[in-house]
């Protein structure tokens, strides 16, 4: 079974790269722009890590990191000041 990647970025230049590379390594990869939108998908789909950018407009990769460690403990989580950097 394929593990499941969560990457939360708002630009799609530096999100690309890092979910074709997921990709290759045979993960499921689910993208989404901005921290609500993936908190919303965490809550419908179970997902296995969490990689995010830092810096996003409205909810910044730290608040995303609060709100998941509070509904979902133990859930491995990435912070990435830049995905393709």
């Amino acid at each position: 079974m394929k593990s499941t990647v969560l990457l939360i970025d708002d630009d799609p230049i530096d999100i690309k790269p890092v979910q074709m590379l997921l990709e290759s390594w045979d993960f499921d990869v689910i993208t989404t722009r901005c921290g609500q939108d993936g908190l919303d998908r965490l809550a419908s789909v179970p997902v296995d890590i969490v990689i995010s950018d830092v810096r996003m407009p409205g909810m910044c990769g730290e608040e995303v990191v609060k709100a998941i460690d509070k509904a979902y403990p133990g859930l491995p989580l990435f912070l990435s000041p830049g995905m393709a950097t």
